[in-house]
């Protein structure tokens, strides 16, 4: 009887979500293909490698308007170091610039709708429209000098000024959702984006997510 108790338990299936309200937290990585706003034009960035490894956390809500669509809303920040963008003209010249640090804080917007495999784990596809400010902070030109003679030209490092850019980003997730004994929603979810911060922007990242149930088990449901 105990053994079958167990299965039970372990097998039992996921409650309905219209009325349920989500709150919590999610942390994540994304390799992101981006471009200083000094870069002239805007080079097709699905088909160049990423250029930055970008750590993602941040605070969010959503909720069960019917069992199948969630909305949702939140607020996050993302940082990367040593972000190296190609293609940048200095007097005419080519260069590379080298931002030290990029940040972003957003308020990503989306909706979710939620696959029912009528137990405890479930699929979620989502999409979010994210606007965020992007700041492109202690960079540095790495720029040819004109050169004196025949041999290799010089290198110098030119400091460059910190940029602030209002931009965003459109992502299409598709996650798994785990309920732990009913109040807990664990999501792991894969996603891919696109966007703008003063240049074209693709992104390709995992995040998992944690979220309090506070209306499991109530009147609410």
């Amino acid at each position: 009887m105990r053994a079958l108790l167990v299965v039970l338990v372990a097998a039992s299936p996921a409650l309905a979500d219209e009325g349920e309200l989500y709150l919590g937290g999610e942390v994540g990585v994304e390799a992101a293909a981006l471009r200083h706003p000094l870069a002239q034009g805007g080079e097709w960035l699905l088909l160049v490698p990423p250029n930055a490894l970008i750590a993602r956390a941040g605070l969010g809500a959503r909720f069960g308007v019917t069992n199948e669509v969630h909305p949702s809303v939140g607020l996050e920040v993302g940082a990367a170091r040593n972000v190296t963008t190609t293609g940048v003209l200095l007097g005419g010249a080519p260069a590379q610039v080298v931002t030290g640090t990029y940040l972003e804080l957003g308020t990503p917007i989306g909706v979710g709708w939620r696959i029912d495999t009528g137990f405890d784990v479930s699929a979620v596809l989502g999409v979010e429209v994210a606007p965020h400010v992007a700041w492109w902070a202690m960079g540095a030109a790495i720029a040819a000098a004109a050169p004196e003679h025949s041999g290799p030209s010089r290198v110098l490092p030119i400091g460059v000024a910190d940029v602030v850019r209002l931009g965003g980003s459109v992502r299409l997730r598709a996650a798994v959702e785990l309920r732990v004994f009913d109040v807990v929603a664990v999501q792991l979810a894969p996603y891919v984006g696109v966007g703008w911060d003063g240049a074209p922007t693709s992104r390709v990242g995992i995040a998992v997510q944690a979220m309090w149930v506070p209306s499991a088990g109530s009147s609410w449901r």
